[in-house]
């Protein structure tokens, strides 16, 4: 009899935290927070009766129970999402050529390019990061991500996320 299978969420979690080497990466990775990344892979040790972490005060390592099943995981979830992209309508592959602002695109954007590009290996992300809009009607970039209402005549617009704006001052200037 072949060992039960555990939850695919709790794998696909300990991967991500694996491939990161801590639970707050992963949490960002998969808009989680690091406490649910926590749980899941206690979850995940549980059903396998297992540990997979040895967990020190200023991070994680991976045990040998660890080190054997990321590499196996890893080619299993990308052989999922392959399948799953097979049966898909739309086909992804070729250049994908994406435009930001230089600061989304350092300290957003590009910290999930790796998961991006484990997806959809067919395709070859390119980022652009500049302050100047590009013109996406005469095909300079394939997808602008950037600030505003999403009213874009012409163009297909989707909210990303929302996003809080404050102020902030020295206590001297407060005076």
């Amino acid at each position: 009899m072949s060992p039960r299978i555990p939850s695919l969420n709790a794998l696909r979690v300990f991967e991500a935290a694996a491939r990161h080497g801590g639970f707050a990466s992963a949490a960002e990775e998969l808009n989680v927070t690091p406490a649910a990344v926590s749980h899941q892979v206690k979850t995940l040790e549980s059903q396998l009766n297992v540990a997979l972490f040895v967990r020190h005060p200023r991070g994680l390592a991976l045990t040998g129970a660890g080190r054997a099943l990321l590499p196996q995981l890893t080619r299993g979830l990308d052989h999922l999402a392959r399948a799953i992209g097979s049966v898909v309508d739309v086909e992804i592959a070729g250049r994908l050529v994406v435009n930001a602002a230089p600061s989304f695109a350092t300290l957003w954007l590009v910290p999930r390019l790796l998961g991006f590009i484990r997806a959809y290996p067919e395709v070859q992300p390119r980022i652009l990061s500049s302050a100047r809009p590009p013109d996406l009607l005469k095909g300079e970039v394939d997808v602008r991500l950037t600030y505003g209402l999403g009213r874009y005549p012409g163009l297909r617009s989707r909210l990303l996320m929302r996003e809080e704006v404050f102020p902030v001052c020295s206590p001297s200037l407060l005076n």
